[in-house]
């Protein structure tokens, strides 16, 4: 029993289930991978995935197959066919002693499994830093998320990002079973992608400028989509508004309401070419990110910190509303309805996804997302109402105290792992609450401090999110499993801090071994 307690694997986010068949470790030779659904080979569907999981499993080079026992990834998938949306995943794995069997509905959970095997290969005592040296036990474990809605959100609309910082983003949230990234594609510092159709192309002004435009692409979206796909994430693009447009301007100044007082910080919604502007950016990205891939779009429409007294300072939009017999609250219902109708017209079976602000606005919010931001109590309300709720509340990445007075930023994660995404929510309506999940605001982040800044914080949040642990206990037990995750992400290529003082990861620069 020592011995199982020493040596058991160190699973994060934590399993439903799990069971050590046979505590004694046995060896890891190279590993022969196959993939049957229906008795045809899809091993082709995710290569990108055994790439990410292989590199992880043996960060100490190629295992050496000498006494090697198990030797064999076999997979079994129900379909092929990619989830549409997010929705429950899934999988069972079995260790027995000259295999590692995994079974997954589609390739989506399948992912979920294989980030969980990565962490039941481990060095043997004795093995430590030996070169090539890989053990597992038996066990068998029996997983599913608690929550199906599992996001991480990156801003690149605050300090440019590169395509290969979003997948590199994308694999850290594969190893820990993240399955949306949230992209803020625009805010009042820039827009960061370009779209072709006119009128919006003309948004590439809108990007950020140092001797050449820093933007993504149409191409480069869609490259981010695959790749995510790829890994069983989803993509979900937010376009900011009525607020936070201040860099609409530099794309055409009649968009963006004349309120110099307020930074001119609101669309001009009485402006009949905005809507032009906004169902071309919106057909490029959709066809871009969600089209190419014949998945439903989830489009977040942001709907967040309006500045009424922008549009009370434009005269033109003063004289409307007074004309018309309305104030600022019914301007924004009015705006919010016609490009909700924009959005049902190109895709209609895309999920919308607004903050909180835009549901206590009460504008028109049938089939749509209310995103909870800044205060808890919307997520009871809104599901009492009968509304899909997702909450990032409590898991905003950067904020220096969330939660309780910390030494220090890195030890947020405590209040991170606290959560619960259920709080105040009445027993009928839970099933409305679709999870939640981190955001990592980019006014001072750049791609040289992103992981660090990100991880392995969201660590917390993702364990919150796939097990909903009925105990939350911060103990030594909690942090040396998340540094072990840390570890995990190290091998995994990723740039991250830790939760404790520890031994060198394997895949630490400079270690030698």
């Amino acid at each position: 029993m020592f011995a199982i307690i020493l040596c058991a694997p160190q699973i994060t986010p934590l399993p439903q289930h799990m069971t050590i068949l046979n505590s004694t470790f046995m060896y890891v030779g190279p590993l022969q991978w196959s993939c049957k659904s229906n008795g045809v080979d899809c091993l082709g569907l995710i290569i990108n995935q055994v790439d990410l999981y292989t590199k992880t499993m043996f960060a100490k080079g190629v295992p050496a197959p000498k006494s090697a026992q198990v030797t064999k990834l076999v997979i079994t998938l129900l379909s092929t066919d990619v989830p549409q949306s997010p929705q429950e995943e899934f999988y069972n794995i079995t260790v027995n002693s000259s295999s590692i069997n995994v079974f997954a509905p589609d390739t989506y959970s399948l992912s979920r499994a294989l980030s969980t095997v990565v962490q039941l290969i481990q060095e043997a005592p004795g093995d430590e830093y030996k070169k090539g040296l890989y053990s597992i036990m038996q066990v068998e474990i029996q997983d599913a998320s608690a929550y199906s809605f599992r996001e991480l959100m990156l801003d690149p609309s605050r300090h440019y990002l590169p395509v290969s910082t979003f997948k590199r983003q994308l694999n850290a949230m594969a190893l820990t079973k993240f399955n949306v990234l949230h992209i803020h594609l625009t805010d009042t510092q820039s827009i960061a992608f370009a779209p072709e159709t006119a009128p919006a192309d003309k948004f590439q002004n809108s990007a950020f400028y140092n001797g050449g435009f820093f933007r993504l692409s149409k191409a480069d979206m869609t490259e981010i989509s695959s790749y995510a796909n790829s890994l069983g994430i989803h993509i979900m693009i937010e376009y900011d508004m009525p607020g936070h447009a201040t860099s609409w301007k530099k794309a055409n100044a009649k968009l963006v309401a004349n309120c110099p007082t307020h930074g001119f910080t609101s669309v001009n919604p009485i402006n009949e070419d905005l809507f032009t502007y906004i169902n071309a950016f919106l057909t490029d990205i959709i066809d871009a990110v969600y089209t190419k891939l014949e998945k439903t779009p989830l489009i977040h429409l942001g709907g967040d910190e309006v500045d009424h007294g922008c549009w009370n300072e434009d005269p033109e939009i003063s004289s409307y509303m007074q004309k018309n017999g309305i104030n600022t609250t019914l301007l924004w219902q009015q705006f919010h309805a016609r490009v909700s109708q924009l959005v049902q017209k190109l895709s209609p079976n895309a999920t919308r996804f607004y903050w909180q602000e835009s549901y206590e606005n009460q504008n028109e919010m049938k089939n749509a997302v209310v995103h909870a931001w800044y205060n808890v109590d919307v997520v009871a309300k809104a599901t009492r109402n009968g509304y899909k709720v997702v909450r990032s509340f409590g898991w905003y990445l950067d904020q220096q105290k969330p939660g309780q007075q910390r030494y220090g930023i890195q030890d947020t994660w405590q209040d991170f792992y606290v959560v619960d995404v259920l709080e105040g929510v009445e027993k009928a309506f839970k099933d409305n609450v679709m999870g939640g999940g981190a955001c990592m605001w980019g006014e001072k982040v750049t791609d040289g401090n992103i992981d660090e800044q990100i991880w392995p914080r969201a660590v917390a949040v993702a364990e919150a999110l796939w097990s909903a642990p009925s105990v939350r206990t911060i103990n030594s037990v909690l942090k040396n499993r998340f540094q072990a995750a840390a570890c995990m992400l190290v091998a995994g290529g990723i740039d991250t801090g830790a939760f404790i003082p520890s031994k060198p990861c394997i895949g630490d620069k400079g270690l030698r071994l």
